[in-house]
């Protein structure tokens, strides 16, 4: 267990807590892997355990009226999911479905709750991620209740230059971005429609891609056009 001991100091709601408390959250928990594709919560189902990601990405989606699959977002390591039905008590509010090869560290309800009652500087910690999370779906719904093609694009974009991205003075670098089809269904269009935005931005002199590579090129002022 002391590969999962290190793992979880790099996470950064652990990273100031105690040898000794780190040895005893490991202790408390599990570690599942799951393979590409696999489901690892399903929407409505009880909520008992919170998730934290040491390797490969998740994406949280829920099915449209019509039976599409819509992404609201995409997790990388170091990330949680599952806490509001671990905090409110009710069940999934989305499905949770591996990526790739995924390694899931799991701690049980009142464990959590338990860690949260000891340190409460962790617990300010989950509010302000919950919180940016909370920003960040704002900025989409709003590009996408509203915006043109682009702007949902952009707006798609945006948010993975705001979580992974790379900054260079004003340029962001995202690297392993999802293939154009998922960022079809985060932004609410087809796969076609993101290709030829992407185009459309690369001729403007926004951005530069390449397979799963993209800069941005002036970030404020992308920011700006898709905020």
């Amino acid at each position: 267990m002391e590969r999962v001991r290190e793992a979880l100091k790099n996470i950064p709601i652990f990273e100031e807590l105690p040898e000794e408390s780190i040895s005893k959250i490991v202790n408390a928990g599990n570690i599942i892997k799951y393979k590409k594709d696999d489901i690892i919560l399903i929407e409505n189902d009880e909520g008992s355990s919170l998730f934290w990601i040491l390797k490969g990405r998740v994406k949280v989606v829920r099915m449209s009226d019509d039976g599409k699959e819509v992404i609201l977002n995409i997790l990388g390591e170091n990330e949680f999911f599952g806490e509001m039905s671990v905090l409110d008590g009710y069940t999934r509010s989305a499905s949770v479905i591996a990526m790739d090869n995924a390694e899931l560290f799991i701690l049980r309800r009142n464990t959590f709750l338990k860690l949260l009652r000891d340190y409460p500087d962790i617990t300010i910690k989950i509010i302000q991620t919950i919180s940016k999370r909370l920003r960040r779906a704002n900025l989409k719904i709003k590009a996408l209740s509203i915006g043109n093609s682009e702007q949902k694009v952009g707006a798609v974009l945006l948010q993975f230059a705001l979580d992974y991205g790379n900054y260079i003075g004003n340029t962001v670098k995202i690297e392993n971005l999802p293939i154009q089809q998922e960022i079809a269904k985060m932004a609410g269009t087809s796969r076609e429609t993101v290709s030829r935005v992407m185009s459309s931005m690369q001729k403007k002199g926004l951005i530069e891609y390449k397979n799963d590579c993209v800069n941005i090129l002036d970030f404020q002022k992308f920011r700006n056009l898709y905020k």
